[in-house]
């Protein structure tokens, strides 16, 4: 008996059960799944039983290979899709990351690259390749240009800090100066993230670089940037739309540019 897209809408709404109305109609799980979702159907969250458990539990233990046919034919036989049944599988710690693949996915994700290799533009890789290094940069895991960036572990006005640029530990070396001639009365390093609650994907939170304590008991963040990404940007607005009696400076290549020579004669061990 084939089934119609209102066929599946009208008997869900009936039984509230993914796995009842593939019986009834004698599909698969995953296929009607699918088919309500595309038809903007909310669907109820369906309780694994004890039943379907075991035979996750089973297939799990007897080991598969990443690739091979095991959750699909899983999926097929309780009628249910396979992100629940691996979502199940990690709540039940069963599931392994190291597992192997099959030669077959090996096989069959090198042909993909080979033809995605061959089908894009130079322009196409190397704007792939751009794009990576910009994320790894946002993400602070650049191992490429982190030795430029000199970012380590330095101690600064007694204070032992890990501080991710040149930059960064040459403005601490600022404050430092600016705190032991009673312009302020102590600055710190990352002392706490601002969280923007309303945000529930993305950019969520920001850890500026530097809190500055002024003689008159205010406060004020400073944060520095040798170059602004979009994620950075992104940070900087939510801050000041969430945050916006809190006052922040930003620190570029201008104000270095302009005051780096200064700053050797005054500060100590400036880089």
């Amino acid at each position: 008996m084939k089934a119609t897209t209102q066929d599946l809408i009208k008997n869900y709404s009936n039984l509230q059960s993914v796995w009842k109305v593939a019986e009834k109609f004698s599909m698969c799980g995953q296929s009607v799944h699918e088919r309500l979702k595309k038809a903007g159907i909310q669907l109820q969250n369906q309780k694994i039983s004890e039943e379907e458990r075991r035979k996750i539990r089973e297939i799990y233990e007897k080991g598969f290979k990443r690739g091979d046919s095991a959750l699909k034919d899983l999926s097929n036989e309780i009628c249910r899709t396979i992100p629940l049944i691996a979502r199940t599988a990690k709540e039940m710690g069963l599931t392994n990351a190291s597992r192997g693949v099959t030669d077959k996915s090996k096989e069959n994700a090198s042909k993909r690259l080979r033809d995605w290799l061959a089908r894009v533009s130079q322009e196409e890789k190397n704007k792939n390749r751009q794009q990576t290094i910009t994320t790894k940069r946002a993400n602070g895991n650049d191992n490429q240009h982190r030795g430029n960036w000199k970012a380590e572990w330095r101690t600064i006005g007694g204070k032992k800090k890990f501080f991710r640029s040149r930059w960064e530990a040459n403005y601490a070396r600022y404050l430092e100066f600016l705190k032991i001639n009673n312009h302020i009365k102590d600055w710190l390093h990352e002392p706490e993230t601002f969280w923007f609650e309303k945000i529930k994907r993305g950019t969520r939170s920001y850890l500026p670089d530097f809190k500055v304590l002024n003689l008159d008991g205010s406060h004020e963040w400073r944060e520095v940037k040798g170059w602004m990404d979009n994620r950075s940007k992104t940070k900087l607005k939510r801050f000041a739309k969430y945050y916006p009696k809190e006052k922040m400076t930003v620190i570029d290549k201008k104000w270095f540019s302009s005051n780096s020579s200064k700053m050797r004669i005054i500060c100590p061990h400036w880089e």
